[in-house]
């Protein structure tokens, strides 16, 4: 057989191959087809009953109300009031159309902690608390947080410890600007060679000095001395 034989059995071999593929092709495409549609059946009626909403249909704030409740979502009613009051608000600010459902983790549509923890029900007021412990927020930060929102004047921008001559200062700044009234945690804890725990707070002898803006606690020996 010459080479031009060959190369027309080879092409025949390429095309063989290429139908082949396209069939296989074409069978998943048309069953993803099927699946897609098949979700797509019951939507003119979930939109009806509200289990279903357009996230850029009209009387944003109902629909989204309607379809928290509907589905359970939250069982607190001022849950259900603040994102649905969010939801509307961000809708009036961003005119442009949501393309998808991750749109709804822009910036627009965020709810300020301050506002989740005082207009929201029960599952919004357990998030802030659990951020706020992770962030490092006690009981007692928690107080010196809520003297700095009513009265930023009342906490000194520096503390005089009397613990030595030595000082730490800083500045917060956003875009190159310092920001002011921002509380600034600081916590000492005891070196890795100490014989105690490597954190304060977890000595069971200890002596604890309180203020609004510091908390000294002094770790004690077998001999009660700090």
């Amino acid at each position: 057989m010459n080479t031009a034989g060959k190369q027309i059995i080879n092409r025949n071999t390429e095309r063989i191959f290429l139908l082949l593929v396209t069939a296989v092709m074409a069978v998943l495409f048309y069953k993803m087809y099927l699946v897609l549609n098949a979700d797509f059946t019951d939507v003119p009626s979930r939109l009806k009953n509200g289990t279903m909403i357009n996230l850029n249909g009209p009387h944003p704030a109902q629909n989204m109300k309607t379809l928290l409740q509907k589905g359970r979502y939250f069982r607190d009613e001022k849950d259900i009031d603040l994102i649905s009051a969010a939801f509307e608000k961000a809708r009036i600010t961003d005119s442009s159309s949501i393309n998808n459902i991750g749109d709804l983790n822009k910036k627009q549509y965020n709810i300020n902690s301050t506002t989740a923890l005082r207009e929201g029900g029960e599952t919004f007021r357990k998030r802030v608390k659990a951020e706020r412990v992770a962030l490092g927020f006690t009981d007692d930060d928690s107080i010196v947080f809520g003297s700095q929102k009513k009265d930023p004047a009342a906490i000194p921008s520096a503390n005089d410890l009397q613990m030595g001559m030595h000082s730490i200062s800083g500045s917060i700044k956003a875009a190159g600007i310092p920001v002011p009234n921002v509380i600034v945690r600081l916590q000492l804890i005891l070196p890795q060679d100490s014989l105690y725990s490597n954190n304060v707070e977890e000595i069971e002898n200890r002596i604890e000095e309180n203020k609004i803006t510091v908390k000294k606690i002094y770790a004690l020996d077998s001999l009660h001395n700090s």
